[in-house]
């Protein structure tokens, strides 16, 4: 009876194979979500994902309908005891994604994680729409960074992406839907438009620069880390100026 869950959904078009395998494969995995993968498919197999050692999680595969329904239960990491339902249907043009976590209590520590789980689908089911629809088959390169938060929250979302902060004057007023145009301190410029503007938790825009890239700011509640993510998954970018750009921005810590 305290058991809560949290459902999002995505229709892309892409046929339910190719989001099957991007959900199932360990390579299509990492075109998208985590930046490590593996997976031991079938029923009473696993699927293991890792961003980084504050952020992985290893799972249970507990139902196998190929492009129908995946089923996976964490029993390790940030996943333990999480459900988590993968629902693929056939959909006009496409395929429609419904996603559905269970098993969150109640609480604090709980609130945050599920807000956690909220903010992360908002950003991950867009990114594995922009990898099928504009990237399918292409490696990704991602430059991110994980900075600490260093006063309020509000203070930090302000100086990441309010006036005059990491990347100008871009989002001071902006809404979903929206071009931007940002210089950031260190000189890298983004151009594109607003997918997902929700301060002061997370905003995700695609970014014609980088071949087409996609860009999240996200602060993670404290159940989950506690933090700042500046995160830019890239397609077809040579991984040496990737990898210089998130050297820049480890370098740039003092922003936050």
């Amino acid at each position: 009876m305290t058991s809560r869950s949290l459902e999002r959904h995505v229709t892309i078009a892409a046929p339910p194979a190719a989001v099957w395998q991007a959900l199932t494969e360990a390579e299509e995995l990492t075109r998208w979500f985590p930046l490590e993968a593996r997976v031991e498919p079938g029923v009473g197999g696993a699927i293991f994902v890792r961003w980084d050692d504050a952020d992985q999680g290893d799972s249970r595969i507990t139902i196998w309908e190929p492009e129908r329904h995946l089923g996976t239960v964490g029993w390790a990491g940030d996943l333990r005891e999480i459900v988590t339902d993968y629902y693929l249907e056939a959909a006009d043009r496409g395929t429609r994604l419904r996603v559905v976590n269970s098993g969150f209590g109640r609480g604090v520590d709980w609130d945050e994680m599920l807000d956690g789980f909220g903010y992360g689908w908002d950003f991950e089911l867009r990114g594995l729409r922009h990898y099928l629809e504009r990237h399918r088959g292409t490696p990704r390169h991602v430059a991110w960074v994980r900075l600490p938060l260093d006063g309020t929250r509000a203070r930090t979302w302000h100086r990441l992406a309010g006036p005059g902060g990491w990347f100008g004057d871009a989002f001071a007023r902006v809404a979903e839907g929206d071009r931007f145009s940002a210089t950031t301190p260190q000189g890298d410029r983004f151009t594109g438009r607003v997918e997902r503007w929700q301060p002061p938790n997370q905003l995700v825009a695609r970014v014609e620069e980088w071949n087409d890239a996609l860009l999240r700011v996200h602060l993670t509640p404290g159940g989950c880390g506690g933090g700042a993510i500046v995160w830019l998954s890239t397609y077809g970018a040579p991984p040496s100026e990737v990898g210089a750009l998130a050297e820049r921005w480890r370098n740039a810590t003092s922003v936050v």
